[in-house]
């Protein structure tokens, strides 16, 4: 169970540093989530939760979403709802001026410029970015993340395997895309965790292509989606091969899965990040594609699909059990394919432990 009492102990601790007069605002859904149990999505509405050193943590909600906020948060969090009739500006302005802060830690990459302005409108409040502090701490998983993680991914092998069953030759990438969101909601999915991608034929070789009405037929048929069960996303991609497999396309899916067992096998705690990418970009320049792996190894993943850290060369930072991220090697080749392979990972003493296990073998992916 999640201990949300011990992540606003950690956080608080970066505001009691900066001694009297310094204050939080929060205002990423996902961050309130993280720290309250409590999430919404306020649309254009505002929602923010403060924490003031002296008079602890304040949730201010729409007010159609003040019962659920109280539900979730017990008597922990002070929960303050205010109507459409009211300006969520001037409320808190309000705050601001009856705590008398000096200073603001704000999430930078979750603020306006409109609602900035209702934080410069305090005369000499200093305002500063706590959002890689907040990375930090969402970065290393608890023991209760890391179920819900494991649940996301196991629901994620099953939605896969149910959507397959259903495949026919001639059907459209967008067909297939709506029977795995289908199949994503039978099995208990709240959302998807991003948008759905299937890529067939030389389409594949396009890491961020879009899928269309385009039958799927001869060649390769790359598919990346993701669902979120409980707050918590997965991501996975798999490359299949409609009929059999022709000798270029096997030895380009060969080299990349090469590459990704030599990273989930060779990745450890304390070496860098710029090393686990390094794992696998090896084994594909060594086989002559290194300029077709034109992308980070992997990426974090929790409460989104794309968090820290970032696996890629020139990240130095270490190794840490507790991390959560994916290892996706790739090869693009324009007007060919592409192939791409990812599972994402959860970090232990011992190494990088998968959390999906939908099979990749060459022979297993023939449809």
């Amino acid at each position: 169970m999640a201990d949300f009492a011990l992540r606003r102990e950690r956080t608080a601790q970066l505001l009691k540093a900066e001694g009297k007069g310094a204050g939080l605002l929060l205002t990423d859904p996902k961050t309130v989530y993280y720290l309250t149990g409590f999430y919404t999505d306020p649309h254009e509405r505002f929602m923010g939760l403060f924490f003031d050193p002296e008079q602890g943590w304040t949730l201010l909600v729409p007010q159609l979403d003040f019962e659920a906020a109280q539900a979730a948060v017990g008597n922990m969090v002070a929960v303050c709802g205010y109507g459409d009739d009211q300006p969520a500006g001037q409320l808190v302005k309000d705050y601001l001026s009856r705590a008398g802060w000096n200073t603001i830690f704000v999430e930078e990459n979750h603020m306006s410029y409109a609602r900035a302005k209702w934080l410069l409108a305090q005369d000499g409040l200093k305002i500063h970015n706590i959002s890689p502090f907040m990375e930090q701490l969402r970065m290393v998983k608890d023991e209760g993340e890391i179920v819900l993680l494991k649940e996301a991914a196991r629901v994620t092998d099953q939605v896969l395997a149910a959507a397959m069953k259903q495949f026919k030759r001639g059907m459209t990438e967008n067909d297939l895309v709506a029977e795995l969101e289908y199949q994503a909601k039978k099995h208990g999915a709240a959302q998807m965790s991003f948008s759905t991608t299937v890529l067939s034929g030389k389409k594949s070789a396009l890491p961020h292509g879009h899928s269309g009405a385009e039958p799927i037929g001869q060649g390769n048929l790359l598919i990346d989606f993701g669902l979120v069960i409980n707050g918590y996303c997965s991501d996975i991609t798999r490359t299949f091969h409609v009929g059999e497999w022709d000798q270029k396309m096997q030895r380009v899916y060969e080299i990349v899965l090469t590459a990704q067992q030599a990273a989930l096998e060779g990745i450890k705690p304390g070496m860098t990040l710029a090393d686990a990418d390094r794992l696998a970009r090896k084994v594909i320049e060594q086989a002559g594609y290194g300029p077709y792996f034109i992308h980070r190894l992997g990426h974090g993943i929790g409460l989104n699909v794309h968090e820290h850290p970032s696996v890629a060369p020139g990240m130095q930072e270490p190794v840490k059990p507790g991390m959560v991220f994916t290892v996706e090697p790739g090869i693009y080749l324009h007007g060919q394919g592409g192939v791409r392979i990812e599972d994402a990972v959860v970090i232990t003493e011992g190494g990088a432990a998968p959390l999906t296990s939908f099979p990749k073998r060459p022979e297993q992916m023939i449809l």
